[in-house]
């Protein structure tokens, strides 16, 4: 650096190059002292004095020059001063029994000059002074040939000294002893010593040597002991053993100051300190010897003098020795653009993955001189900048360089000789931040409150109000508004007993660096109101958010309903301040678990962390929510996913339809339309392509896909649910209908080797969060092995269970876990992967592959009638095979167990009907295939009447064009009860009856009704079934069985018993009753006529 070194002609004669003296020019300046030396023998003067004490104020010249100590010891008294002028030569007599020492306890000021220094030396070095022991050139001078200057409690204070020869019986040549002793060296050479060149000896001593040299001393240049104060600056040392030597005794770094020196040639090291780690020294801006600077182990590329110390900081060292002529140094600053007037910098506070802080300097060099380096120091860091344009260096770091953080920077700079830094002294300043990420949750994701009352959710009141009347003022008015204007949002809803919603994906941030409220916020909304409403909240906070953080971008992940909300943000503000977005579990297109929330009662999954939930009171408060609505699947959702609803004959209704449906059972018709233009073209067949956006979709959940009523009873009815691929709440065909980029999406799959994904829970799902962290901070991207970005995996797998009529539905796993309706009526949701559903009556459970899991399934009546079952094998979301059971007597006492097999044919039912313990295995009704289980169509039945005089046969027929038909039921008393049609039937009731008749297929698809009034006219009542196949079914796939029984046969209620070999036929004695035949009739039964009996 500039103004280190040494600068005038004395210093010429101790110039140094590495390794050596610059010899030639020291040889010629010696050979110039030595031939042009002005003194002589004759003008010596004996410093001999009373008691050997310099008297005060003694002054030693020039003239008066050589100095002859020729004693053992002179002393300077405490209160004396003695001045040595410039010239003034001082010799020390060798040859004395003690050699010669000056012990100075007052003041000893020494006025050399750069012409005229002042030398302290032997009386054999003839170089100063000339031949002061006469004996020409027979002696030389060498180490130790006197003792000691000792500043014994004094001051000595020195300009352009040399001193040299010194150092015997091991002292230093220049001693500080005493503690009050000063010795201030300016320009000077101390050299040639037996041992120190220059040592203090006592605690409080002060050394201040300055632009001067030290060096061939056999021990140390300067040895330091105790609690020295010194000042060694622009000084040389070369040649010694050890530079610099500091032992013995506690040392205090803050009173030690080296900066400027140069260390080289030192034969054992340059810089010897035996600290600690509460003594660490400053040996930074030193020069030792080679720009590698130090050989040091901290420094393992450095080749310069060795530094023996772990307890020193010596980077950045000088690149150049500064004793050498002076290179002017190259001048950094900042450049005059905006962003970089005042720092170098810019932008001053830059944001993680939006922009990343670009630094930038100007280098000049008065010499011309090229940088060597130019480089920013950021703490520890050291990083090299490159010529941008002209003399501008420029730094641009590469993404991740700077995490989030405050930290001090500066600028450094060497054109090969002279380094510089900017700002010379202290640090500047720049922040990096995270850019800000908003959490948005879904429908039921956000606390409700009432003033200080908790509405939603309350725990404790779920327990405690068993229909949880108490969510009553939630409850909207038929135009969307709330009822109460008293509700207030509070905060997200992050955890429940057991269940994990936002608190692990918020833990998580915090782990890598984020801090709530600072850079991570979360959006707390009322989720009943219009999603275009809250869509205008969420702008709101957006603003506020970047605002408050300076940031020009912000990150979004929105779950569920959450997704639509930012959908809905950016159709109305642009994008232009979106960050990434992720979506998770977003219904793009709507779900089904909203029609069946509206319908029939529904909690869209939070009854997984909420089972004490009553799904009614979710229903009658969504009755008006427009929320609610807007999840209802829109018309992109039925044109490219499918029909959602439908019922038997008529499966799949069309968007059209499924809105008349809807209207025509109570829903509210103003925010059915309104849901409508809320799913416009522009939110459903969403643009994402300005936007960084993510999908994350549950992928192998069992999902509510499609609703199908199968009788239209519709209290009681009877219904069946399509499951496929999703999240348990969001098929998979609505979660991922958004137009991302291929490698940004991500499918999460449920299993019995992996945990859980349910759609309430995603955020804070394993892998899910993890996912969500990596795709925000930028780093790497290691997806779980229950993850996927190849959606051909998302099927779902298992057992489909469901029980229709009064019965409950039990699922045990191995561990005692149940899925099902528990003692207090809750639904109980304990076995990971399994899904449960209720529509009414009806209930269905979804029993995943289990891996070598055997579940255990249990039925218990709750009251009297009779149930249907059904057990499908799903594969590759498809139903593949159906055990079906129908029609089984049951009752409050009724329990039942079903052990599931590889196929379902093999499914065993067992029913104990009177609660005794005894169980019967039930027979199965049907077992179906794959088409046959898709059966959605219902049969037909004919019904085909003769005779009607004085009775009447009707014969049933049925028919289907799938599954075929299981039964055939009539009824002759307005349907209070139902017979199994076996054969055809005579009725000879007079007057009109009515005979009601149904087909079930095998699929348990159950025919509406058909009437037909017969009316007979005779005065009898006939009712014979027979022994024919004129009623058997007529479709494809009828049984070729044959009815066996033996049917007892009465005519006018009396049993006739007659012999094989009877003269009538079973035709003979229809066709006597057809034509009222009475006589063939009597004969028949063996009885005469009785007219009285005609007649009634």
């Amino acid at each position: 650096m500039g103004g280190y070194g040494i600068r005038n002609k004395f210093f010429t004669q101790i110039m140094f190059r590495r390794g050596a003296l610059a010899t030639g020019v020291f040889f010629v300046a010696l050979v110039c002292v030595f031939l042009f030396n002005p003194y002589s023998a004759e003008a010596e003067t004996i410093l001999s004095f009373s008691g050997g004490w310099i008297p005060d104020k003694y002054v030693m010249t020039q003239a008066g020059s050589p100095y002859i100590i020729n004693t053992a010891t002179l002393r300077m008294g405490s209160s004396a001063t003695v001045t040595a002028e410039a010239g003034t030569v001082i010799k020390f007599r060798t040859g004395l029994d003690f050699p010669g020492q000056f012990i100075i306890y007052g003041t000893f000021i020494i006025n050399g000059t750069e012409e005229n220094p002042v030398v302290i030396t032997s009386d054999k070095d003839d170089e100063y002074g000339s031949d002061t022991n006469g004996d020409g050139i027979a002696s030389s001078p060498s180490p130790g040939d006197w003792n000691r200057i000792d500043v014994s409690g004094g001051v000595l204070d020195a300009d352009y000294l040399i001193m040299r020869y010194g150092g015997k019986y091991n002292y230093p040549e220049l001693l500080l002893s005493g503690a009050l002793a000063d010795v201030s060296l300016r320009n000077s050479i101390i050299e040639h010593s037996a041992w120190d060149g220059i040592r203090t000896s006592s605690a409080g001593n002060t050394l201040s040597v300055v632009d001067s040299v030290v060096r061939y001393n056999a021990s140390s240049g300067i040895r330091l002991q105790h609690n020295t104060i010194a000042e060694i600056s622009g000084t040389v040392f070369t040649g010694n053993k050890y530079g610099f030597l500091g032992v013995g005794g506690l040392m205090s770094p803050e009173n030690l100051l080296f900066s400027g020196n140069s260390f080289f040639d030192n034969t054992d090291a340059g810089f010897f300190y035996a600290g600690d780690d509460l003594a660490v020294l400053d040996l930074r801006d030193n020069w030792w010897g080679s720009s590698t600077g130090p050989t040091h182990a901290d420094n393992p590329g450095g080749n310069g003098d060795v530094i023996e110390s772990n307890y020193v900081l010596f980077s950045p060292w000088l690149v150049a020795n500064p004793a050498l002529p002076q290179n002017i140094a190259p001048v950094l600053s900042f450049i005059d653009d905006e962003g970089y007037v005042d720092d170098g910098v810019s932008p001053d506070v830059s944001f993680i993955g939006s922009d990343v802080p670009i630094f930038q300097i100007a280098f000049s060099d008065a010499d011309g001189d090229s940088a060597e380096f130019v480089r920013l120091v950021v703490g520890d860091d050291v990083y090299s900048m490159a010529t941008s344009a002209s003399s501008t260096f420029e730094f641009v770091p590469p993404a991740g360089v700077f995490g989030k953080g405050a930290y001090e920077y500066h600028f450094e700079a060497s054109d090969g000789v002279s380094s510089v830094r900017l700002p010379v002294e202290g640090e500047l300043e720049f922040e990096v931040r995270n850019v800000p990420v908003v959490l948005v949750p879904g429908i039921m994701g956000t606390d409700l409150w009432k003033g200080d009352d908790l509405i939603w959710p309350d725990i404790v009141e779920m327990g405690r109000d068993i229909g949880d009347d108490f969510m009553n003022v939630l409850v909207m008015d038929s135009s969307g508004f709330p009822t109460d204007s008293e509700i207030t949002t509070g905060d997200a809803v992050r955890a429940a007993p057991t269940k994990n919603i936002f608190e692990g994906l918020i833990n998580d941030f915090s782990d890598a660096g984020y801090s709530e409220n600072t850079d991570l916020f979360v959006f707390p909304y009322d989720w009943r109101l219009d999603i275009r409403t809250s869509a205008q909240s969420l702008k709101d906070k957006i603003d506020s958010i970047l605002n408050e953080t300076g940031s020009q971008k912000i990150d979004v992940m929105a779950h569920s309903m959450g997704g639509l909300l930012a959908k809905q943000y950016v159709l109305n503000n642009g994008s232009s301040s979106l960050g990434k977005l992720i979506f998770v579990g977003t219904p793009h297109l709507g779900a089904p678990k909203a029609a069946k929330t509206l319908l029939f009662g529904d909690n869209l999954g939070i009854a997984l962390i909420f089972s004490a939930l009553s799904s009614s009171r979710i229903q009658y408060i969504s009755q008006n929510m427009p929320s609610i609505y807007e999840l209802l699947p829109s018309e992109s959702y039925v044109s490219s996913v499918g029909s959602y609803y439908g019922e038997l004959g008529n499966v799949g209704y069309d968007y059209a339809q499924t809105s008349a449906y809807l209207a025509s059972h109570g829903l509210n018709t103003i925010l059915l339309d309104s849901a409508e233009d809320f799913h416009s073209s522009e939110l459903d067949d969403f643009d994402a392509s300005g936007v960084d956006a993510y999908n994350i979709n549950g992928c192998t959940t069992p999902t509510i896909s499609s609703i199908i009523k199968r009788n239209d009873s519709f209290s009681g009815s009877e219904y069946s649910l399509t499951l496929s691929a999703g999240d348990g709440t969001v098929p998979i065909g609505s979660s991922n209908a958004i137009q991302v980029d291929a490698d940004k999406v991500f499918y999460f799959k449920t299993g019995w080797l992996f945990n859980s994904v349910d759609h309430s829970e995603m955020p804070s799902t394993d892998g899910i969060r993890e996912l969500i962290i990596s795709i925000i901070t930028g780093n790497e991207i290691t997806l779980p092995d229950n993850a996927t970005q190849d959606s051909s995996q998302c099927v779902v797998a298992g057992k489909l269970v469901s029980v229709h009529s009064p019965v409950n539905l039990h699922i045990y796993d191995s561990e005692g876990n149940h899925v099902g309706r528990g003692e207090n009526g809750d639904i109980e949701y304990d076995i990971s992967g399994v899904a449960y559903e209720e529509i009414g009556e009806n209930k269905f459970v979804f029993l995943p592959e289990s891996g070598g899991e055997e579940y255990r399934v249990e039925l218990d009546g709750t009251d009297s009638g009779t149930f249907s079952l059904r057990v499908s094998k799903v594969e590759n979301n498809e139903i593949t095979e159906t055990a079906y059971y129908s029609d089984i007597p049951v009752n409050s006492s009724s329990e039942a167990t079903i052990t599931l097999s590889e196929s379902v044919s093999s499914t065993v039912l067992e029913v104990d009907q009177a609660g005794t313990g005894n169980f019967e295995t039930v027979s199965v009704a049907s077992v179906l295939n794959s088409e046959q289980s898709s059966d959605t169509t219902k049969p037909i039945t004919s019904i085909s009447t003769t005779g009607g005089t004085t009775s009447a046969i009707f014969t049933l027929s049925g028919t289907d064009d799938n599954s075929g038909i299981l039964k055939i039921e009539y009824s002759t008393d307005s349907g209070a009860t139902w017979q199994n049609y076996s054969g055809s039937v005579i009725i000879n009731t007079i007057g009109e009856t009515e005979v009601l008749c149904r087909s079930k297929d095998r699929a348990g698809n159950l025919e509406d009704y058909k009437s037909e009034t017969i009316r007979v006219s005779s005065a009898a009542v006939i009712l014979t079934p027979l022994m024919s196949n004129r009623g058997a079914s007529a479709d494809k796939n009828a049984s070729e069985e044959k009815n066996s029984r033996n049917i007892d046969k009465k005519v006018l209620g009396a049993k006739i018993e007659r012999s094989r070999d009877e003269q009538y036929s079973d035709a003979d004695i229809l066709n006597a009753l057809s034509s009222a035949d009475i006589e063939t009739i009597m004969d028949y039964l063996g009885q005469a006529r009785n007219p009285s009996l005609e007649k009634s």
